[in-house]
């Protein structure tokens, strides 16, 4: 009998993406795993698609990317999200992305060095008032 162990789990994740990436070539849905949970004799995953070009982009889409544009509204008239905008702390960041789930931090920005941190939505409205960087 055959144990799921760690470094199977990570074959079975991108054996996973391999065919949801056959899958999406064919129907023209773009496919995400989420967190793959597991014991020693099962794995389980949350799997969510979305419809290329539903966004208006034809790159693929994950879905917290989706959900800024749903979101957007709570961060005033002026925001562009591919604009970049001056944080504080971390210098200028961009705003990529919305977790629904997440009530403290909802906000997803990425650095231009491409590390992503969670932000409060007054933080990031502030950053948006503030203006963007040229």
């Amino acid at each position: 009998m055959t144990v799921l162990t760690k470094p199977a789990v990570a074959n079975l994740r991108k054996e996973l993406e391999a065919a949801l990436a056959a899958v999406a070539a064919k129907t023209g849905v773009d496919f995400t795993v989420g967190i793959i949970r597991f014991d020693a004799t099962s794995a389980r995953c949350k799997i969510e698609g979305i419809v290329r070009g539903a966004t208006g982009a034809t790159a693929p889409v994950t879905p917290k990317a989706a959900a800024l544009g749903r979101y957007a509204y709570l961060l005033g008239n002026t925001f562009d999200e591919n604009k970049e905008y001056r944080a504080p702390s971390l210098g200028v960041v961009k705003v990529v992305g919305y977790n629904a789930k997440a009530h403290k931090y909802p906000f997803i920005v990425q650095t231009r060095g491409g590390k992503r941190y969670k932000y409060t939505t007054m933080s990031v409205k502030a950053m948006v008032a503030a203006g963007a960087v040229a």
